[in-house]
């Protein structure tokens, strides 16, 4: 990935005007050092990748000028992982490596055992930067949906979730065949009897590992594993 690829929340466009602010803007101009007139790259997270020069630089602000654009079709193979609501560190290194993977969709829900019920507004942001960060460094040009929702609602796709269950179907032959595949990983303390009813009811039940693994580590193994199957 080049150094000098920033973010802009908007979609881009040819022979456009946009201004860099806040974080991006300290990224740009303390971090990376760029300059009035340098060349640089944009993305704005919906495939879009432009070339264009910084026209100006102001205390709150740089004003960038596209020169270019290349568009990216998005790959109609795709997966999405469900989280079950963990801490904020390793909601954070979950995001970041998923996003690093190619994740179409990030879904976090309370679970029963979920060691939050919540996320707060703090951890929110923080999970928005990470998704930055990561679609930045590893080159996408698409940013994963960060979506907060209910169990319920993200079995009304199709789903497979991960258990230890033995004779359950491991999780690359399931994908063998696969177009659009939503995988949900639960809370480390384990599903309670009436998700775990609910899931065998909607889902189908995978084998990731046949070792108990940290709900992020599976999270972002099942990302690698869908990655590789699917792309």
């Amino acid at each position: 990935m080049p150094h000098n690829r920033f973010y802009i929340d908007k979609a881009l466009n040819e022979h456009s005007t946009y201004f860099i602010e806040d974080e991006e803007l300290h990224h740009m101009t303390r971090v990376m050092r760029q300059k009035k007139n340098d060349e640089i790259e944009l993305v704005d997270g919906k495939g879009s990748l432009a070339k264009a020069h910084i026209a100006s630089i102001e205390k709150k602000k740089a004003e960038v000028k596209v020169a270019s654009i290349t568009k990216e079709k998005e790959n109609t193979r795709k997966f999405s992982i469900a989280i079950a609501n963990l801490k904020p560190s390793s909601l954070e290194l979950a995001v970041e490596k998923l996003t690093e993977l190619g994740a179409f969709e990030i879904f976090i829900f309370p679970a029963i055992y979920s060691e939050k019920e919540h996320v707060s507004n703090h951890t929110k942001n923080r999970l928005e930067r990470h998704l930055i960060s990561a679609l930045k460094q590893s080159g996408r040009l698409f940013m994963p949906k960060l979506t907060y929702t209910e169990l319920t609602e993200v079995l009304k796709r199709k789903c497979f979730f991960c258990d230890l269950q033995k004779n359950a179907t491991k999780l690359t032959t399931l994908l063998e065949k696969e177009e659009d595949i939503t995988i949900i990983i639960g809370p480390e303390s384990g599903w309670h009897e009436k998700e775990k009813k609910l899931l065998l009811e909607k889902a189908t039940i995978c084998l990731l590992s046949p070792n108990t693994l940290r709900a992020e580590t599976a999270a972002i193994t099942s990302g690698a594993i869908a990655s590789q199957m699917l792309y």
